[in-house]
């Protein structure tokens, strides 16, 4: 247990030094098992470990999913979406930060990274949202709050990773996501209202279009439709695999990248780049996350976190919530990725095993967890990312506006945990 303490404290120090996150996890976990087991066996674990944490045929949905995702954002599916959604929305008390949010959805709908839409909407959403006169934070609140519902809609990557993990059905996760992801984006909005009614000065005047705009505007939608159709009808219906639906959804949006015809190539050497960045990204953090995990596995924590939470005199839906109340803390260090590899192997056998709560019902609510951390300092990946697209509003103001986001992240949560049929009604209706 000591050791296991002194290698947490030297992760975080890694961390706060500035290390990045995946070789601040590698270091950490490998040089705890070569004091424990040799130099031999740590360089074995580097050797094996790391290569078949990544080589398993499931993960090949992620790179096409990202790959999928920024062909569509340089295709122009995600502008378009979010012009049709402020024309249907923007009657409505922050009418523009509603179309926002529902413009995340449709981009998760198309990339499933929730970096990834805070980065695409926040170069489009956020100075429509500053010149139409809304409040930076409110703006900046709004991009990076509604970038969360990538992590649910799906195709989720973190859902993938989730489902690799556990041994879950990526499929059933997938479509789990569906019903949450919709409650999450009615929570938002609803949130929105609210703030807007209290606080009128964050949000200009209504702005109204005529109804002959807003039909017009479906044309808009037709791309996003597509996508969602073949990832989410053909694994529902049981059509094709993730995997086989990822391929298919990419090559229909390098179609629709392709049709554009101005500007293809520099959109596809763009598209191909940032789709290899943030692959490698991903899988580095799992090659040393995997490490990081082996090693509290040898010390013994899952053994005697499992010991603990079987002995506890509570009813079994509290240690469910002790069990989600861990990804908080470390949310605020850790990036989605890093947190599952590390904890989910010593929570899922307790939670699921043990206790004997769905496997899918437990992903959405880590999901719905460890999304807060990309909300929160002093890691809040999305905040940094939209400090970068943003660059004239400051973290400070951009951590300031994602507040109200985190309650309203927070109330969603409440109703999740609360019905557990709205996560699991909907892939036990799949068609196998």
């Amino acid at each position: 247990m000591e050791l296991a303490l002194i290698a947490i404290a030297v992760l975080l120090i890694l961390l706060v030094v500035g290390v990045p996150v995946f070789l601040s996890l590698g270091i950490t976990g490998l040089l705890g098992i070569m004091y424990l087991n040799g130099v031999d066996v740590g360089l074995s674990v580097l050797r094996e470990k790391a290569f078949w944490s990544v080589a398993k045929y499931a993960f090949m949905v992620i790179p096409l999913f990202i790959l999928m995702g920024y062909t569509a954002s340089y295709a122009g599916v995600t502008e378009r979406a979010f012009a049709m959604a402020k024309r249907w929305l923007s009657a409505f008390p922050g009418g523009l930060a509603i179309a926002t949010t529902l413009a995340c959805a449709f981009f998760g709908a198309c990339c499933g990274s929730s970096v990834a839409t805070a980065a695409a909407m926040g170069s489009i959403a956020v100075p429509e949202m500053r010149k139409a006169g809304y409040e930076k934070k409110l703006a900046c609140g709004t991009v990076a709050g509604g970038a969360l519902i990538a992590m649910l809609i799906p195709p989720s990557i973190p859902l993938v990773i989730y489902g690799v993990i556990t041994e879950t059905s990526i499929g059933a996760l997938l479509i789990a996501g569906i019903i949450p992801g919709i409650i999450t984006t009615i929570v938002f909005s609803i949130g929105i209202m609210a703030l807007i009614r209290v606080k009128p000065q964050l949000a200009p005047p209504v702005q109204r279009f005529s109804w002959s705009e807003r039909i017009h505007s479906l044309r808009w939608g037709w791309q996003v439709c597509v996508l969602f159709i073949i990832v989410i009808g053909g694994i529902y219906f049981g059509i094709a695999t993730p995997s086989e639906t990822a391929a298919l959804g990419t090559v229909a949006a390098l179609i629709m990248l392709v049709a554009k015809r101005k500007g293809v190539i520099k959109a596809l050497r763009m598209t191909f780049s940032d789709s290899l960045r943030t692959s490698a990204m991903i899988f580095a953090i799992i090659c040393c996350a995997t490490i990081f995990a082996w090693f509290l596995t040898v010390v013994g924590i899952p053994a005697m976190t499992a010991k603990v939470a079987v002995g506890l005199n509570v009813p079994p839906i509290v240690v469910v919530l002790l069990a989600l109340a861990v990804y908080l803390p470390l949310g605020m260090f850790l990036d989605p990725t890093s947190c599952m590899l590390i904890t989910l192997p010593i929570l899922h056998p307790i939670i699921v095993g043990k206790l004997g709560f769905s496997s899918v019902w437990f992903g959405i609510l880590v999901e719905k967890m460890i999304e807060i951390g990309l909300l929160t300092p002093p890691v809040g990946l999305n905040c940094y990312v939209l400090a970068g697209v943003v660059p004239d509003v400051s973290l400070t103001d951009i951590f300031k506006g994602v507040a109200w986001f985190l309650l309203f992240n927070a109330i969603a949560t409440a109703i999740l945990v609360a019905f557990p049929v709205l996560s699991t009604w909907l892939p036990n209706t799949m068609l196998k």
